[in-house]
């Protein structure tokens, strides 16, 4: 009987060790306690990131407070990091020149140089921007509730680049 029981709990792991568990630095904002949904990104052969969405909100809402977290699959250069967030803005809709510049400039400061399972947390706070963490510690936040609603739509926006990681971290985990 016990094998037995061991064998079920085994083939059950995996579908416990997929659920990302709730960061530290979500419980002050959020109280949700699993994430809403997952996903993950893979470019040609590398693995980017692992992301995972807990919102406040059922169903899930930009007018609401959440959290997204991202787990890194490769290193990166913060540097890099921001110039690519600032084209994924541009992309969605046009910056001004002034725009690129101050949001590369406050990117930059706020994303360290990272590596391969690293995580950067955004806490979305509609009306008062988003808080940014790096392995749970704190790094920042963007206050201008605009460039907020920018950055988070990289991954949020139905303008994202990549549609499919939108739609697996916004569809609620079993549906």
């Amino acid at each position: 009987m016990r094998k037995v029981l061991f064998a079920i709990l085994l083939m059950m792991l995996p579908a416990f060790a997929a659920h990302a568990e709730k960061p530290a630095e979500v419980a002050p904002y959020i109280k949700a306690e699993h994430a809403y949904g997952e996903a993950s990104l893979s470019k040609l052969m590398f693995h980017v990131y692992d992301a995972a969405l807990w919102p406040d909100a059922d169903p899930w809402s930009m007018s609401k407070p959440f959290a997204l977290r991202l787990k890194y699959g490769m290193d990166f250069k913060g540097k890099n990091l921001a110039e690519r967030s600032v084209d994924e803005m541009n992309d969605q809709s046009k910056l001004t020149p002034e725009n690129e510049k101050d949001y590369y400039k406050q990117l930059a400061i706020l994303f360290p140089d990272g590596k391969k399972g690293d995580t950067i947390t955004a806490i979305y706070l509609p009306t008062k921007g988003t808080r940014l963490y790096h392995n749970g510690a704190y790094k920042g936040s963007i206050t201008d509730t605009e460039f907020s609603k920018r950055f988070i739509g990289i991954w949020m926006s139905e303008k994202t680049s990549e549609p499919k990681v939108r739609k697996r971290l916004i569809t609620k985990a079993g549906e």
